[in-house]
């Protein structure tokens, strides 16, 4: 019979009987295990195996035998768990928050004013250039029109009914010049239902509507935030109506 036997804890062998009996290393407590033994108590001491106990019989001085080591029999590494063959979990990124835009400058936009009304007229474009805004006026429609080019508004300011051409016909113009999406503030003395104000949403980029008087006030915060600018702190916020 042939056998394994542990040497600093890692199997050597195999050996047959007269090799292990040979060996100077090998004593009573040694561990060993038949070749081809595959039962959970294959490792065991040479004095428990009954064909090596008789060897160590016919010594006359007893034999003390100390108890097998638990750590000694573990011939084989265990398998990893499971838990440790998953990959380890990422840590999430913090997530940067997108920063806030910046407020553009007023002195970069340029804003149309059409409006017959002469007092009227210089009340917004004085309002509308106190809040840094570059301002191009015109009495009506047909005059506005002519001031479309070379720099396209940025936003336009117009009244409804006026002399010559109105601002429905105004807005058409702008359409056809190209300018269809610059937004346009109506200021208007005229009673306009819900219906007629939808109806003309769809044909003019309208984006908000006023009656006569206008609140000053309410008009600039508009333009600021359709034009994403920042208002100037000399501002006069509590502007009144006119």
């Amino acid at each position: 019979m042939r056998y394994y036997m542990l040497v600093d804890r890692r199997p050597a062998g195999p050996f047959e009987k007269d090799e292990l009996l040979a060996r100077s290393d090998f004593r009573p407590d040694s561990i060993i295990c038949v070749v081809g033994a595959t039962t959970a108590d294959a490792w065991r001491r040479a004095a428990d195996e009954p064909e090596l106990a008789g060897a160590f019989q016919a010594s006359a001085a007893p034999l003390v035998l100390a108890p097998a080591p638990a750590a000694a029999v573990v011939v084989a590494a265990p398998e990893p768990a499971a838990e440790a063959a998953r990959p380890a979990e990422k840590t999430p990124e913090p997530v940067e928050e997108a920063p806030a835009p910046v407020p553009v400058e007023p002195s970069t936009r340029l804003i149309l004013l059409v409006e017959d009304d002469e007092d009227f007229r210089s009340l917004l474009e004085a309002s509308v250039k106190k809040e840094g805004f570059r301002v191009v006026a015109a009495e009506d429609g047909r005059a506005a029109a002519a001031k479309l080019e070379p720099d396209a508004p940025d936003l336009v300011i117009t009244d409804l009914m006026m002399p010559g051409e109105g601002g429905y016909e105004f807005m058409r113009a702008l359409q056809s010049a190209g300018h269809g999406g610059v937004p346009v503030i109506l200021v208007t003395g005229a009673v306009l239902d819900p219906s007629t104000v939808a109806a003309m949403r769809q044909d003019a980029n309208i984006v908000h509507t006023f009656a006569k008087p206008v609140k000053i006030a309410a008009l600039m915060n508009v333009i600021h935030v359709k034009l994403g600018t920042s208002r100037p702190k000399a501002a006069d916020a509590g502007a009144g109506s006119f």
